[in-house]
């Protein structure tokens, strides 16, 4: 029960330097070189406009979307969202992942010999579902490499002009 309270306070913390950083940092940032050349002004009209309408769900709707998180966080303080709603969005994503990620870990844990049976289980279909993903994939570069061969051997003929794919005219 302690641990809800402190995986919360870490997440608005982390998430906090996060806009901060973005806040204070962001637009050096995006007229770097490198981020210069993705964030054209007209991307970056496109996305603040979209930021203004959406910004404060795209916050709650990030804490469920790890990996691109932090860019979310960045980009609110970047585009001068109001902290003191960022953080109601952010905190109110955060009440729902962490006890549902404790809970989980906990119930893993507490049943990890029925968790490894389902995974073993579902490791044949895992792998029976990567097969014929592989065997599809094959048979189209055959088919289309075959379809290939057929169009060069028809432009590859001596009656048809090189380039044309078709008789030369009389």
């Amino acid at each position: 029960i302690i641990l809800i309270p402190l995986a919360l306070g870490a997440i608005v913390i982390g998430d906090t330097v996060m806009f901060g950083i973005g806040r204070r940092y962001g637009p050096k940032v995006i007229g770097a070189w490198p981020f210069r050349k993705a964030f054209t002004p007209d991307r970056l009209d496109r996305v603040e406009k979209g930021f203004r309408r959406q910004g404060y769900r795209i916050v709650f709707l990030a804490r469920f979307m790890p990996g691109i998180r932090t860019v979310f966080m960045f980009s609110s303080g970047t585009l001068g969202l109001r902290y003191g709603r960022f953080l109601a969005y952010d905190f109110a994503g955060a009440l729902i992942v962490v006890p549902v990620t404790l809970y989980s870990v906990k119930w893993v844990a507490g049943n990890l010999e029925l968790v490894r049976a389902k995974l073993a289980r579902g490791q044949w279909a895992a792998l029976g579902v990567f097969a014929v993903v592989v065997l599809a994939v094959y048979l189209r570069k055959r088919s289309a490499r075959s379809r290939s061969r057929e169009s060069s051997e028809t432009r590859s003929d001596p009656a048809y002009p090189r380039g044309s794919g078709s008789p030369p005219r009389s």
